[in-house]
């Protein structure tokens, strides 16, 4: 017990460094830094400034909003394609999520290989979603009629099997047939990942919302960020929120703002 009080406190005190930050996104995503590949001008550019991040961020959330809401619209009469946009929209929201961990290196030169390091790595992108569940665990539950609740998860063994599922034809080796996206997607995996979705997506509104709050934006961006890479980099689990929450407010009057905040337009349960 003493050991893992021991690793909370580490995690709520630990600073990252740039390199620290970088060096630990490469373990993550398996990859070793002399195998990182720089993106070619012009999209690997100058330093970014605070607002052409928050640009980006801004645009990463108001895209998943609006593939959450696409999704919504098809989701009766071509419920297939609904779960492919659901899936990439849960991908723009992984991406935002890492908008908020670089806010802290804009005007840096580490930005940009923080911010592209995975930027066309599905997989991480839309794993990094489920980080705004430390912040709001809270979920939408669907009952099957016989007040029993629904498995949540997918049912493919990768997330993005599901968006490869939804927009192609695949050939089946055991059937030894070809099967469409109709034939293969099953009602419930497209609500599993609609609700997913809708769930983290309120969640990261809720954060655009607190930290866009008054004249202070840029400052509560990056002392939020600091906040986020940790959630980000380091191992945090939802039982430590709690005691990485109470660190973090202690460590000014601005940052316990943020945090009362957030607990007032979080949603709670039963509401």
């Amino acid at each position: 017990m003493q050991q893992a009080d021991n690793r909370v406190l580490d995690v709520c005190t630990q600073r990252l460094r740039p390199s620290q930050a970088l060096g630990t996104l490469n373990k993550i995503s398996g990859m070793k830094r002399r195998k990182f590949r720089k993106i070619e001008p012009p999209f690997w550019t100058a330093m970014m400034t605070f607002q052409q991040l928050y640009d980006g961020y801004s645009k990463s959330l108001n895209n998943a909003e609006r593939l959450l809401s696409a999704g919504l619209k098809l989701f009766g009469e071509y419920s297939e394609i609904a779960l492919g946009l659901f899936e990439l929209g849960q991908e723009e929201l992984g991406k935002s999520f890492t908008f908020l961990a670089a806010f802290i290196f804009s005007d840096t030169p580490v930005v940009e290989e923080f911010l592209f390091k995975d930027w066309k790595n599905h997989r991480a992108k839309v794993h990094r979603a489920f980080l705004y569940e430390l912040i709001s665990p809270l979920r939408v539950v669907i009952e099957n009629g016989k007040g029993e609740y629904i498995k949540r998860g997918g049912v493919r063994e990768k997330l993005h099997y599901e968006k490869e599922a939804s927009f192609y034809v695949n050939y089946d080796g055991k059937q030894k047939k070809f099967i469409s996206p109709q034939e293969d997607i099953q009602s419930v995996e497209v609500g599993n990942r609609g609700g997913t979705l809708l769930c983290l997506l309120n969640t990261a509104l809720c954060v655009k919302k607190v930290l866009d709050d008054g004249e202070g934006k840029e400052t509560n961006y990056k002392l939020f960020s600091d906040l986020a890479q940790r959630l980000l980099c380091l191992e945090i689990y939802q039982q430590d929120m709690p005691a990485v929450f109470e660190s973090f407010a202690k460590q000014s009057p601005k940052h316990a703002r943020i945090v009362d905040n957030l607990a007032k337009v979080l949603p709670k349960s039963g509401e």
